[in-house]
């Protein structure tokens, strides 16, 4: 062959095959790093001036996208494919954990993936790095604020901000880097697995309805029963085939009730009535949303709890004591009325008063005590109350004019024994709601199955028993010793050596230490606040 015509068919071969090879080996952009910045300083000029691309793409996170590409001087951050790849990859699974990947653009993100031109990367350049902030940033911290969908929410998390996360890019495999910044906590895990389960169901169908009908006690016959069996073998209760002839309401099904009753926070005694039959009929699409907003109650708070705390779930009425990732301590608990909510706070436990003192709080002496005295001045007597002017003086009740507006100015303070509201032994944590953990003198409150009658403070079951706990490290006291304190009589305070950090939550999902899934009533009105703002348009907020 000519040299000549050799020579010209092998460039001709060169200029075809290899930016073909260029291209798919996943190689950066042909194009010349200077015309990417300078597009990409011409666009985020744009996003600056106008708050768009003006190409059909909202951009979220725009100050932080500005100044994540002012200070890198305009350079690409999405260079690596894999980066790309991962990314994509990260906002589909965000789904499994309740969010939207519609949230994260990435419908748009799948058509940008076939861009050419400098122009198309460099606009995938900018809406990747707005996904990625959005993301990490709800990843982190949760879509909603709770400041504006739960204003009784006031855990401050120890926050992370989704810029530091940049440079990671590049650097570290982004799905590993994305993935860790979820919730470390195995509760979190476990009830993202339920959402899946119940997400399956609802796919093949949900759940039969149960129809209504009169109460329904073991041994009774009822058309219902066949109903009842089918909608437990969907959730997992009854666990053996359905006889559509036999109506009879035997001992297995029995079993399965309790169970479901136990998991929904109804009294356990098997017997169907009303309740229950409204459980068993709320449907999949309603408990899904009810995981997904207990999902999200998650990323609200710290990524990891410290090995030692106590737990409050304020919608279950239950405490639980946990160390090193075991529970040594679960007891129930009275919480706040609808009316006077017990707020969602952490703390730290730092003592605990033995015989405590009470002094009416604001609340209660304007809309509780001071009616009940204006009937009967005697009530001050029944109850062990003493009063104080402001300047500390000891006022005889009958000489009080009691329907004058001074009585408000006056301090109320009951005195330690067995009728004590707080009863025998207070537990104290620095908190600006006047909350706290005590003992009470109506314990038969604790027998019923809802458990909301304080009036924001949270009563315990066992408080001897928390007590010995919270004390175990010091010689000093035992349940014996603790015992004597308080048959004293005498106001002692006990600090605590190892101190518990207190949470005070709200989740009507959860699971519990053997891992049944669990469902209670949303007793002060909160999910539905936050289920909206979960699917609103995309927040990104890092005040």
């Amino acid at each position: 062959m000519n040299t000549r015509l050799y020579l010209k068919y092998l460039i001709i071969v060169f200029l075809i095959v290899f930016p073909w090879i260029f291209f798919v080996s996943g190689a950066p952009s042909s194009f010349p790093p200077g015309n990417m910045k300078e597009l990409l300083h011409k666009k985020i000029d744009h996003l600056k001036q106008y708050l768009t691309l003006n190409q059909g793409s909202e951009i979220y996170a725009i100050p932080s996208v500005i100044n994540i590409y002012n200070d890198r001087e305009y350079e690409p951050i999405w260079k690596r494919m894999q980066d790309v790849d991962d990314l994509i990859t990260a906002i589909k699974q965000s789904y499994d954990h309740g969010l939207s990947p519609s949230d994260y653009h990435i419908s748009t993100l799948e058509q940008m993936l076939s861009a050419r031109t400098a122009e198309e990367k460099v606009l995938r350049d900018i809406v990747l790095t707005d996904a990625f902030l959005l993301l990490t940033s709800h990843v982190i911290s949760g879509k909603t604020n709770p400041k504006t969908t739960d204003a009784q929410w006031h855990v401050i998390k120890s926050e992370k901000n989704p810029i530091n996360y940049i440079d990671k890019i590049g650097q570290e495999p982004l799905l590993s880097v994305i993935e860790n910044l979820y919730p470390k906590h195995k509760n979190y895990d476990l009830l993202k697995e339920q959402l899946g389960e119940y997400r399956r169901i609802g796919a093949e169908g949900g759940w039969p309805e149960v129809g209504a009908g009169t109460m329904l006690k073991p041994g009774m016959s009822d058309s219902r029963v066949p109903q009842i069996k089918i909608r437990l073998q969907v959730t997992g209760e009854y666990t053996s085939s359905v006889d559509q002839e036999n109506n009879t309401y035997d001992e297995e099904l029995k079993q399965a009730v309790v169970k479901f009753q136990k998991k929904h926070g109804i009294e356990a005694l098997g017997n169907i009535g009303p309740e229950t039959t409204t459980a068993l009929n709320f449907s999949v699409e309603e408990r899904i949303k009810t995981l997904e907003v207990n999902l999200e109650r998650w990323r609200w708070l710290p990524v990891e709890f410290s090995p030692y705390y106590v737990l409050v779930n304020i919608a279950n009425f239950e405490l639980e004591v946990i160390d090193n990732g075991q529970q040594v301590n679960h007891q129930k608990v009275i919480v706040g009325r609808p009316y006077r909510k017990t707020p969602v706070f952490k703390s730290v436990m730092e003592y605990l008063d033995i015989n405590p003192t009470w002094t009416v709080p604001p609340t209660i002496l304007r809309n509780d005590l001071v009616p009940e005295i204006q009937k009967n001045v005697r009530y001050l007597t029944d109850k062990n109350i003493t009063v104080f002017s402001p300047d500390g003086k000891k006022l005889n009740p009958d000489s009080v004019n009691w329907n004058s507006n001074s009585v408000f100015s006056y301090r109320y303070r009951q005195e330690p024994g067995k009728n004590n509201a707080l009863g025998r032994i207070k537990f104290m944590f620095p908190n600006i709601y006047n909350v706290y953990l005590h003992d009470t003198p109506t314990r038969e409150l604790f027998n019923r199955t809802e458990r909301a009658f304080s009036s924001g403070c949270i009563r315990v079951e066992k408080p001897v028993e928390l007590a010995e706990l919270l004390l175990a490290d010091q010689e000093k006291w035992s349940q014996a010793s603790i015992r004597k304190a308080i048959e004293s009589n005498i106001t002692q305070t006990v600090r605590l050596t190892r101190k518990p950090e207190v949470y005070l939550l709200y989740w009507t999902a959860w699971i519990d230490q053997e891992g049944n899934h669990h469902f209670s009533k949303d007793i002060y009105d909160r999910d539905q606040s936050i289920y909206i703002a979960l699917n609103s348009r995309p927040v990104y907020d890092l005040d």
